[in-house]
């Protein structure tokens, strides 16, 4: 996502091609400091075994973008001593690819050296003064001297994902958690390392009291009781700055180092922080992902960073992506609503862009009741609201085909928005061969589209500049002043906000990749997504 003082961010989704969904609305993707921590990725996606892995979970990358000002970065991992910091000096209006082979790759990395947030490295003690859940040390902190975008890339062969970062908006005291809680997790490999869902914490300050509030037993690893779990409620956990806790629904039956459930999430779990120094205001980032979501031909990750409760809204605009299947006209678009209070009336609308489809959806929902809500075949957005004073958090998963992602969306009840969103495609043509599997590749196209929702009357302010060069005309001529008209619809609703904003879905295929592109509106903020 990107941001310039507000926010914007970024959905992924992927396909047999890769799909990434990518919003800059109210929540900061340009920024000069991020917070993250990288999420496990399981080896054997591609029918691996514990001897033959499909691959060692590589490539992985952080692709950096700067805007008109050259900057210099740090990447540094504050509560583990044994990292050395990553520094780059980029130029303006460049992207640079950081390769983490040698901090993600089974074939150099130990506990102490890897930079992946993994289950199996975490400890945890449920007694102690201050406890402590499947701790770990793998909290990343991105500094930058100018403004840039950030974005974390899973590129290994299949089950690719692409994160943005959010900055400081991504830091907050309280949170509500959606996860897609209409497919299971994948259960048909010989897994020693379970893939899970999980929500995953960083703490930016020491001594942070963290309060969460979980509807499902949870996985605790490494306890005095080896593996074990804790009921659904409240726990209250201790980090320092750059820890990370890795908080997963429980599963006894399941055989393997990790007892994790393939089946139940943690949807609407809340996290908060207990402030516990008047002098210093405590923040954490938050993470929800879940590892090879089954769909009904692959499984892919789907995963995001958060943003807090108090970047929420009650009005949304979700434009559909491409996850169904043409031949029967069958839908894989959900979202899923997170309630942030009690009693909150929620309402559905769809369109087609042109026409209402079917009857509004009516909901009320309480504080951490997530509601799952699928979009008809025949519509292309759908607007939702809830109570004034009553924020809710939308979570969509999207794809093309049957190939899943997921993200957060960001809300239009206040302006929100990006003048100008920085952006790379980091796949079009593509072949990738398994490292640690001889023989496996996987061969393909990745296509590549854009969702945006602009303010009326700014559909014909737009510029593409790749490398700071306008390419509009050659590599996005759908949206030149003359033809942008054609391309933006209206959103369904009578009333404000829904009617100061129009949607448009492009085909963007003529866009090149690992470069350094920004679409620019000259007239009105916008958000942009891409798939």
């Amino acid at each position: 996502m990107l941001y310039v003082n507000k926010y914007t961010w970024f959905v992924k989704l992927f396909l047999a091609l890769f799909v990434l969904l990518f919003s800059t609305h109210v929540f900061a993707q340009t920024d000069t400091e991020f917070w993250f921590s990288i999420p496990e990725f399981n080896r054997y996606h591609q029918s691996g075994t514990v001897a033959n892995p499909c691959n060692d979970g590589t490539p992985t990358r952080l692709r950096i973008t700067t805007l008109k000002d050259p900057a210099t970065v740090k990447i540094s991992m504050p509560a583990n001593g044994t990292f050395v910091p990553i520094e780059r000096n980029l130029p303006a209006n460049h992207t640079e690819v950081v390769d983490l082979y040698s901090g993600i790759s089974d074939l150099v990395v130990t506990s102490a050296t890897s930079m992946e947030n993994r289950l199996l490295w975490t400890s945890s003690s449920t007694t102690a003064a201050n406890p402590y859940i499947n701790k770990n040390n793998k909290g990343l902190l991105i500094q930058s001297d100018n403004y840039i975008t950030v974005y974390y890339e899973i590129g290994a062969i299949n089950n690719k994902d692409l994160l943005t970062l959010k900055g400081r908006n991504a830091l907050g005291e309280r949170f509500v958690v959606p996860f897609q809680t209409d497919s299971e997790i994948s259960n048909g490999y010989n897994y020693t390392l379970r893939p899970y869902g999980s929500f995953d914490i960083v703490a930016t300050h020491d001594n942070t009291h963290v309060q969460i509030k979980v509807p499902q037993q949870i996985f605790v690893f490494n306890d005095a009781g080896g593996k074990t779990f804790l009921n659904a409620g409240t726990h209250d956990i201790w980090l320092n700055r750059g820890e990370t806790a890795i908080i997963a629904p429980y599963d006894g039956s399941k055989a393997g180092l990790y007892k994790t459930s393939n089946a139940n999430k943690l949807a609407g779990s809340t996290v908060s922080v207990i402030q516990n120094d008047a002098s210093t205001t405590k923040k954490v980032a938050v993470l929800t992902k879940e590892d090879m979501v089954s769909s009904p031909g692959s499984v892919d990750y789907v995963a995001d960073q958060l943003v807090p409760v108090n970047h929420l809204g009650t009005a949304y605009a979700i434009i559909k992506g491409y996850a169904q299947n043409n031949a029967t006209s069958l839908t894989y678009e959900h979202f899923y609503i997170v309630g942030t209070a009690a009693a909150t009336n929620v309402q559905v609308v769809f369109s087609d862009g042109v026409t209402t489809v079917g009857a509004p959806l009516n909901y009320i929902l309480n504080e951490g009741q997530s509601q799952s809500v699928t979009i008809p075949f025949n519509a292309t957005v759908a607007t939702v609201k809830s109570d004034v004073g009553k924020p809710v958090a939308i979570f969509h998963q999207s794809g093309v085909g049957t190939q899943f992602a997921g993200a957060i969306i960001p809300t239009i009840s206040v302006c929100t928005g990006s003048s100008s969103v920085a952006f790379n495609r980091t796949m079009a043509a593509n072949s990738q061969a398994c490292p640690l599997n001889p023989g496996t590749t996987s061969t393909g196209h990745f296509d590549f589209y854009l969702n945006i929702l602009v303010y009326n009357g700014a559909e014909t302010g737009f510029r593409l500049l790749k490398n700071g060069v306008d390419v509009t005309a050659t590599e996005l001529p759908q949206l030149l002043p003359a033809n942008a008209p054609t391309h933006f619809k209206p959103l369904p609703g009578a009333t404000a906000p829904f009617t100061t904003y129009r949607f448009a879905r492009i085909k963007a295929d003529n866009i090149l990749k690992n470069e350094a592109y920004r679409l620019v509106n000259d007239i009105n903020v916008f958000h942009l997504g891409i798939i």
